[in-house]
């Protein structure tokens, strides 16, 4: 299986793009985001809506679906 994985440790700044790690394998950092490039092949936007939803759900501590400090970081 082809995958992608951007990752990124705790406390890093997301405003410095080199503080990104890619690789092919699953990383050691603190924090990644695997992107499957053989079954469905996601392309770009389909990333970003998915990342859009991801920090939306965060935001919202994962209510209705989920519990703060069981499904989320609780901070």
């Amino acid at each position: 299986m082809t995958a992608y994985f951007l990752s990124i440790n705790k406390g890093a700044s997301g405003s410095q793009l080199n503080n990104v790690a890619i690789a092919t394998s699953a990383p050691s950092a603190d924090m990644y985001l695997q992107i499957d490039a053989t079954t469905h092949t996601p392309d770009r936007l389909d990333v970003i809506l998915a990342l859009k939803s991801f920090m939306m759900y965060i935001q919202s501590n994962g209510v209705p679906k989920g519990q703060i400090g069981t499904d989320l970081p609780n901070n």
